[in-house]
């Protein structure tokens, strides 16, 4: 499939994505509340719990966010990126942020999309990251002017 055909891809919940987001919010919690138990010998100040509740409310706020997300459908129409989670549509140029060959994480906009090739065809997933690198956003120089990619 040419990089130059429009693109719909679905993305269900990769279960490692997800277990990244678990662990990122069980250490938020864990450092807040390390912090918590050092800074109240200190400070003696009743109003410091409010650090490790309000991260935890927040690390919960994730894991039931990541939990309830169902499948992110991402687009490519021939002139820009969409991405499309089932609560809006956000458009705009699709940068890879991280890439180990079978999983990315992708910014489209301002929204974060993990991408696995688990639960795609082969061909979708190659058509994919061709799409991604073709239409990726241009480097800048220092100068202002485009940088040119060797082909």
């Amino acid at each position: 499939m040419p990089a130059d055909s429009p693109l719909t891809v679905t993305l269900n919940r990769d279960p490692w994505w997800s277990a990244a987001v678990l662990v990122w919010a069980w250490l938020a919690v864990a450092s807040s509340l390390s912090w918590w138990l050092v800074m109240r010998q200190v400070a003696g100040s009743a109003w410091l719990g409010a650090v490790p509740l309000a991260a935890l409310a927040h690390a919960a706020w994730l894991v039931a966010r990541e939990w309830r997300r169902g499948p992110v459908f991402l687009r490519w129409d021939g002139l820009a990126w969409s991405v499309d989670d089932g609560r809006r549509v956000q458009a705009g140029q699709a940068c890879i942020a991280i890439d180990f060959d079978r999983w990315m994480l992708l910014r489209v906009s301002s929204a974060w999309v993990p991408a696995s090739a688990d639960g795609l065809p082969p061909g979708r997933w190659h058509a994919l990251r061709c799409a991604l690198v073709r239409h990726a956003p241009q480097a800048s120089s220092p100068s202002g002017m485009a940088a040119e990619v060797p082909a």
